[in-house]
């Protein structure tokens, strides 16, 4: 089952980006995420970082008010513009924030930037081995020698198996009334179907990459150093971790 990498242009209209906060929950996601991610970039001595798929912003608001400098992109264009919102409203410093896509290096920032983040299962709206590849060098341009790459997925070994066929409300999706299903509808691809109260359904299809087809495409696109966490940090468990979460130091050019 073939599928484009810029399908999730399509995906990601007016219809879906309207309950985009909604489903996230900000107050609740904030608590169940805690202070990982701003953790881990300040035990790595990282002050500038750029979000690769900000969706609404929610990333990049968080990293600014711990005091990181920000910038953000999105290839969705009606979420740029929800970002862009939030943004003005909640960032704790000024954000960057533009369209961007990962595949054309002509549209990204110019760098180098100390952090490279890939958040909420982006990277599986990739579709082949060959624009991953590029993403990911794409992605190695961005960021400094010594720099780092933090890029989660959902945990496709287990969706693939059977062992996880919804999502646990209590960390990525955590709206009220909010709900996350996940059908495996190919050999490599899941599709994710979002609930909100008050909104029909929306789904998106995704390329399911396993856990070591992306630790070895990281590490062939100029990275090493390479670890795993499961959600909030905690250690990956293979079975039951429903994201995981790559951490990668950029080698030396």
């Amino acid at each position: 089952m073939q599928t484009s990498s810029t399908h999730y242009r399509d995906e990601y209209d007016k219809t879906l980006v309207a309950q985009w906060d909604e489903l996230l929950g900000w107050t609740d996601r904030r608590a169940a995420e805690g202070s990982f991610l701003a953790d881990l970039l300040s035990a790595c001595q990282v002050r500038s970082v750029l979000d690769t798929a900000t969706g609404t912003g929610f990333h990049a608001v968080l990293l600014s008010q711990a005091g990181f400098a920000v910038t953000a992109i999105d290839g969705a264009a009606e979420m740029v513009e929800r970002a862009r919102r939030n943004i003005a409203t909640m960032a704790g410093r000024a954000v960057s924030c533009a369209v961007g896509d990962w595949l054309d290096h002509e549209s990204l920032p110019a760098g180098p930037f100390d952090a490279v983040i890939c958040m909420g299962n982006s990277i599986a709206h990739l579709f082949s081995r060959a624009d991953l590849d590029r993403a990911l060098c794409n992605f190695r341009r961005l960021v400094r020698d010594g720099g780092t790459l933090v890029l989660d997925h959902r945990n496709y070994d287990a969706i693939l198996a059977g062992r996880i066929s919804a999502q646990d409300r209590t960390y990525c999706c955590t709206g009220l009334k909010a709900s996350v299903d996940l059908a495996v509808v190919g050999r490599d691809v899941v599709d994710i179907t979002y609930r909100t109260a008050g909104h029909a359904p929306a789904t998106i299809r995704t390329h399911a990459w396993t856990t070591s087809e992306v630790g070895k495409a990281i590490g062939t696109n100029g990275f090493d150093a390479h670890a795993l966490h499961g959600p909030r940090g905690a250690a990956f468990d293979p079975d039951r971790s429903e994201f995981v979460i790559h951490v990668a130091t950029a080698a030396d050019r």
